[in-house]
């Protein structure tokens, strides 16, 4: 058995097969690793590892080894590097020579001559006025774009509905637009060459898109949409984003669609409850999609930490709830609204559609995808700010005291 303490007191005995995993601390909830055999002779009582002595600094300066192992041949004063052993070097070997006669004058060096004309060469005695010296020292410009102060701006959650107008972020939700438009394509001919694969594959691509970018926004720290798809990774960039964004839509809206389904269709309470439900599963939906898509693992859903993220989140949620209710509202509109005028203005030849009909249904779609994306958007952001206040598991947490807390 290995048996080694936290931090906080709490003393482990694991088995000997477990050496070098990571175990959670039940007293603070702090990640620990699990030392090797070979680490248990260098723990102390406290949890700390004794480390080695440090080995010893040797005692030559930076200037004598720039002396010595300098590419230049002369120093920084001009003067030509005698590399010629000095006295010091002789007396370090252990040679005994005696001391030269020194100097009248330590300081006074010998005249220097000009090469070419003989002359000798006086020091000129040059004076820097305290005001010049720091306009005497030239300074480079910044040569990068990113190196100029002020163009690296954080987003917050107010300038979403502004910075989704940029380029990037228009085409990222022009590209959804037009997969909305497949799927209508390929729900036309789907009697014909029955593809079916192609409209799941669509289905699928779209809802794990907004998933990816809660992920982007809140994980990555990421300013701008991701790419449609976005490293075509079929497990990490479509399926398991879609998943978790599913799974989210039903624990919240499944058990209002239960109730209305068991109950008889007269029953006075059918309405009631199902609308409870349906209220109940809207205010949760904000936390509940932020723990699947962020909080990597399901152990995170317990109710306590889904409410504790409201708790934290404070009135911002409000926000949030709110705009899931008119982005859900305006991006269902849009869909059921093209549905309708291409089953009745492509398939149906009797009818005719109007054009307010289609211009009125594609803004609406447009609308929504606008909207939406501005919520994934501010849910990310409400991770970046709040994650490390989140009672989640396997996850490294600080403790802290009730006074900081209260503060």
């Amino acid at each position: 058995m290995i048996e080694f303490p936290c931090h906080c007191g709490y003393r482990f005995s694991v088995p000997e097969e477990l050496a070098g995993g990571s175990l959670q601390c039940p007293q603070c909830h702090w990640l620990n690793e699990i030392p090797t055999l070979g680490d248990l002779a260098s723990i102390l009582p406290d949890g700390t590892y004794i480390m080695d002595r440090p080995d010893p600094v040797p005692s030559e300066s930076f200037g004598e080894k720039l002396r010595a192992f300098s590419r230049s041949t002369h120093d920084e004063l001009g003067e030509p590097i005698d590399l010629r052993p000095t006295m010091r070097d002789i007396r370090r070997v252990g040679v005994g020579v005696t001391e030269p006669p020194p100097l009248e004058h330590p300081l006074q060096m010998s005249p220097k001559y000009d090469p070419e004309t003989g002359e000798l060469i006086r020091p000129l005695n040059v004076t820097l006025r305290e005001e010049d010296a720091l306009g005497a020292i030239p300074v480079a410009k910044a040569a990068l774009s990113y190196a100029l102060p002020g163009l690296h701006h954080r987003v917050n959650p107010a300038r979403v509905y502004l910075e989704l107008f940029r380029p990037a972020n228009a085409i990222v939700m022009s590209f959804i637009f037009l997969f909305h438009l497949m799927i209508q394509a390929v729900m036309l001919v789907i009697s014909v060459i029955v593809p079916l694969f192609g409209l799941a594959f669509l289905v699928v691509a779209v809802i794990g898109h907004y998933g990816c970018v809660v992920e982007e926004v809140g994980r990555e720290e990421r300013d701008e949409m991701p790419r449609p798809l976005r490293d075509l990774n079929l497990g990490e960039d479509i399926w398991f984003p879609f998943c978790n964004v599913m799974a989210g839509m039903m624990l919240c809206y499944f058990p209002a669609l239960f109730a209305m389904a068991q109950m008889p269709p007269g029953s006075p309470h059918r309405l009631f409850v199902a609308a409870s439900l349906l209220m109940l599963g809207t205010i949760l939906i904000p936390a509940i999609l932020l723990t699947l898509l962020t909080g990597g693992t399901f152990y995170n859903l317990r109710p306590d930490r889904v409410l504790g993220i409201i708790g934290i989140a404070g009135w911002s949620y409000i926000f949030l709830v709110i705009g899931w209710v008119i982005a859900i509202a305006i991006y269902v509109a849009g869909i059921i609204g093209l549905n309708y005028v291409v089953l009745v203005g492509w398939i149906t030849k009797s009818a005719v559609v109007p054009k307010f009909y289609w211009v009125g249904t594609l803004l609406l779609l447009m609308g929504g995808i606008y909207l939406m994306h501005a919520f994934c958007w501010q849910l990310g952001l409400l991770y970046r700010a709040k994650h490390a206040q989140f009672s989640w598991v396997y996850q490294k947490h600080i403790r802290r005291e009730k006074r900081e807390k209260a503060a």
